[in-house]
């Protein structure tokens, strides 16, 4: 990886354009253990999430801003 290489090497100039998460939109397709871990880690670094799930839930995950089922997409 170049940033890793470079980091090594000691070296600190720009090597293209690097994109925030903070403020970004993140939309999880899956919310079982490898999709809320996905979610909660991009939540906890400022970005806005949208889970979609096969099955409705009784309540919204605290690590999503929006919460859909498979079926509310057309």
């Amino acid at each position: 990886d170049l940033y890793m290489r470079n980091q090594v090497e000691r070296r600190w100039h720009d090597e293209g354009d690097v994109c925030s998460i903070e403020d970004s939109t993140t939309l999880v397709l899956g919310l079982g253990s490898i999709g809320a871990d996905v979610a909660r880690k991009m939540k906890a670094l400022g970005s806005h999430v949208i889970g979609v799930a096969k099955h409705a839930r009784t309540e919204t995950p605290e690590y999503v801003d929006e919460f859909y089922t498979i079926d509310q997409l057309d």
